[in-house]
């Protein structure tokens, strides 16, 4: 029996499988190649095999926080029924997350900040003259995690198993979920000395603080040098990021945080540190400016 024969034969008794259930099929091949069938009744063999690999990797139903409605987060629902994704483009990844950060993004899209103009954007990715619908809402825009299935069409150096770190644009469901489809271009392997945890809270404020660096402010490796530059907020996620590239880039580094903040902060090892709770606050900067 050939190897398609064998995954159609394997897939037809499963009907509470979804059709295109790419992780079956790939299983299936990876498993009819690796195991050895002894008796004639290969479908039953390779379908046992599959029900004893996949069941770990996916199934149907997912656990994942959800907005029903326009709240706040505290309204979320923690829900073992939501419905799991799949891979649908060549280009897509299937990956199963290990962690998940929450941005304030997260926060304003549970108060639907951005509904008319992300509803719109969903309506024209569908192709469809009638409104996606909204909810139930999954948030979490950045993550990390292990891919368990990839699109036909995925470049050959993101594979089944490969540890990696994502974001998700806001107008696709999100990773604060068991299981996350993303398009390959906004995956990455991750890397092996940082932790899952440290993986995903990365993403989104460090593309953020790049984004003011280099692109609103012309600093990068080669302009920053000595440059004498003031970072608002040290001890925020962005900058947190911005401090650690500037000090990278050999720039000077002024930065304010709260007196709580400041053991944080001096972690960072930033020239200067502003309590801006102490009242030479405005002193201080303008000396250090000087």
């Amino acid at each position: 029996m050939s190897i398609s024969k064998a995954i159609r034969s394997v897939l037809r008794p499963h009907s509470n499988w979804p059709s295109n259930n790419v992780l079956a099929i790939h299983t299936v091949r990876r498993t009819y190649t690796a195991v050895s069938i002894t008796n004639d009744d290969m479908t039953t063999d390779i379908a046992e095999v599959i029900a004893e690999t996949t069941a770990p990797l996916w199934s149907p139903k997912m656990i994942a926080w959800q907005a029903h409605s326009y709240s706040t987060i505290d309204d979320l629902v923690l829900t073992s029924n939501a419905r799991s994704p799949l891979v649908v483009g060549p280009r897509e990844l299937l990956v199963r997350v290990k962690a998940s950060s929450v941005n304030p993004l997260d926060v304003l899209m549970a108060q639907g900040f951005g509904q008319v103009l992300l509803g719109t954007i969903r309506q024209a990715q569908k192709l469809s003259l009638h409104k996606p619908m909204e909810f139930p809402l999954t948030l979490g825009r950045d993550f990390s995690g292990e891919i368990i299935a990839k699109g036909v069409n995925v470049k050959s150096d993101l594979n089944i198993g490969d540890k990696v770190m994502g974001v998700i644009p806001p107008f696709h469901q999100g990773c604060h979920a068991e299981f996350v489809a993303v398009p390959e271009g906004l995956v990455a392997k991750k890397p092996a000395h940082m932790t899952s945890e440290e993986a995903a809270g990365l993403l989104y404020s460090g593309l953020t603080a790049w984004s003011a660096l280099k692109l609103a402010g012309g600093l990068c490796v080669l302009s920053a040098t000595e440059k004498n530059v003031l970072v608002i907020g040290g001890s925020g996620g962005v900058g947190n990021c911005a401090v650690q590239l500037l000090k990278n880039w050999g720039a000077k580094v002024t930065t304010t945080c709260s007196t709580d903040a400041i053991n944080l902060v001096k972690a960072l090892r930033p020239d200067n540190i502003i309590d801006y709770t102490a009242k030479d606050a405005k002193q201080q900067l303008e000396n250090y400016g000087k």
